[in-house]
């Protein structure tokens, strides 16, 4: 029923089939970090701060949330207008009024959750939650999250699971469907937890790194849920650090940096990646000649440099050239002056304005900034303590993928957009049938057209078949799993000449 239910959707879509995605440019729009205590509410230490991306600039405020203490994990969406929708510390999650969002009690259910809430803070997991929007449904996202345990004094990341939000529900301030899906039991890195859009220009990638540092757990996003992808085993062994993990804005490369460890030097993992099959290749390992004991990363606009941030100093990883180089050491500034709260360098975020921002390894009230990141050397302009807060940020940067990354145009898996004609030419030559189909199909070409190359597509767009057809060809899909396809008919020129859906039933 699901199958026949998502084909008469697609059935309806075939008149206008999509061109583009919608506008997701603005998902990242607004970022909000800080703690609010109830027993102060109009102390200098005490509040939430709210960053707004517009196209005149960064916009940054005040809130005042009771329930909402940030230290390291955040994450969040806003609407494709800008508006925020929710945002979540690991532990709660609030939505646009800034309240806990309906029936998300637990969401995230551990002792090592506990311990932390009643303490009155957020998880201290970097990069330990993840906001998608759901495909083809604009009033459904995904929450992943790691979930952590206490054990024998420490925390091991030991699952990764998703919840789903409805922005349908509770007068348009969401609620939650369903929490605690488990997708992967393991041992998990304590960073890593990032997506990026597939060369569909729809679905999403989300990676998870095991705990080892050379086993990625992947999955796919589709408009059917969560699929999973299976591991990859590809890299070398990590310590069991602190870093950060993002893909290039291009989504062409996969890149992870970490503290180093015992070595003097920190490592700088990168990946070539696959869009299209989600493939992670070519593994290399630099190093950057700095030991530091927390570490960020983040990468410019251009996909070009990779910028390495690693707590006392920052370096610039030229991807073209293979080359680091130096940027700046910490500057010994301190919030307040005087004080420990040394305003070092820790996570990092490319923003909306395209601009990269680093918060602190302490709460300070400021973030660091890289104006001009797609410039080599000094011409990035990184300004230490560069961007003041209103309140104390307890070392927190939302995490977000590149929401502005779209289709790869012209790869074999770009059938999803191809701007096919309403009509094409030759449509009412062709045929197929039966449609459900169960272990054939019969293709029927009665048009002036001596041989037409049948295609078929799954739903996220890879190429699963491909049998040139004369007058009539009996094909067998017994291999094939259940679900709807996507065919196309090409003449000799490589035209669309007709296309359609079909539904497979077992």
């Amino acid at each position: 029923m699901k199958n026949l239910l998502l084909l008469l959707c697609w059935v309806c879509m075939m008149t206008t089939l999509l061109t583009a995605q919608p506008n997701d440019s603005k998902r990242d729009a607004i970022w909000l970090t800080g703690a609010s205590f109830e027993e102060d509410p109009t102390g200098v230490q005490n509040g939430n701060i709210k960053c707004s991306f517009t196209e005149n600039g960064i916009d940054i405020g005040f809130e005042y949330i009771p329930t909402l203490r940030f230290m390291e994990t955040c994450a969040g969406i806003s609407d494709t207008t800008g508006k925020m929708l929710f945002y979540t510390n690991g532990a709660i999650i609030i939505d646009s009024s800034y309240q806990i969002m309906q029936n998300s009690e637990n969401f995230n259910e551990s002792s090592f959750t506990t311990y932390w809430e009643e303490a009155g803070w957020g998880l201290t997991q970097p990069q330990g939650a993840l906001v998608l929007p759901m495909p083809n449904n604009p009033n459904v996202y995904y929450i992943f999250y790691n979930t952590g345990y206490l054990v024998g004094g420490g925390v091991l990341q030991l699952h990764l699971r998703y919840s789903v939000v409805d922005m349908g529900l509770n007068n348009g301030l969401g609620a939650i469907t369903e929490k605690k899906q488990d997708i992967a039991i393991d041992s998990l890195a304590y960073n890593g937890l990032t997506a990026c859009r597939h060369a569909n220009g729809r679905d999403w990638w989300v990676i998870m790194p095991q705990l080892s540092g050379y086993a990625y757990y992947l999955f796919l996003l589709t408009p059917e849920g969560v699929q999973d992808m299976s591991m990859q085993f590809i890299g070398d062994e990590l310590p069991d650090t602190y870093g950060q993990s993002v893909f290039t804005p291009d989504g062409r490369h996969y890149i992870r940096f970490h503290v180093g460890g015992d070595s003097p030097k920190c490592p700088l993992d990168i990946y070539d990646f696959d869009r299209c099959t989600g493939a992670l290749s070519n593994f290399r390992r630099k190093w950057i000649d700095h030991l530091g004991s927390i570490a960020g990363l983040a990468v410019s606009p251009n996909s070009r440099f990779a910028y390495c941030f690693t707590g006392s100093a920052l370096h610039q990883y030229d991807m073209e050239l293979d080359t680091a180089i130096h940027i700046a050491d910490y500057d010994g500034f301190a919030d307040p002056p005087g004080t420990v709260l040394a305003a070092t360098f820790y996570q990092a975020q490319l923003a909306p304005d395209g601009k990269i921002y680093a918060c602190a390894s302490n709460g300070v009230r400021y973030l660091h900034v890289v104006n001009q990141p797609n410039e080599a050397g000094s011409a990035c302009d990184f300004v230490q303590h560069g961007v003041s807060l209103p309140v104390y940020n307890a070392q927190t940067v939302p995490n977000f993928p590149y929401f502005r990354l779209g289709r790869e145009e012209g790869s074999e898996c770009d059938s999803l957009f191809t701007g096919i004609p309403t009509i094409p030419p030759y449509q009412q030559f062709f045929s197929i049938y039966p449609n459900p189909a169960q272990d054939h199909l019969v293709v029927e070409n009665h048009s002036q057209e001596q041989s037409a190359t049948f295609v078929l597509y799954d739903v996220i767009g890879r190429q699963v078949l491909s049998v040139v057809s004369h007058n009539q060809s009996v094909i067998p899909i017994d291999h094939l799993p259940s679900g709807v396809y996507l065919y196309q008919f090409l003449n000799p020129q490589n035209q669309i000449v007709a296309y359609g859906k079909v539904s497979v039933v077992r």
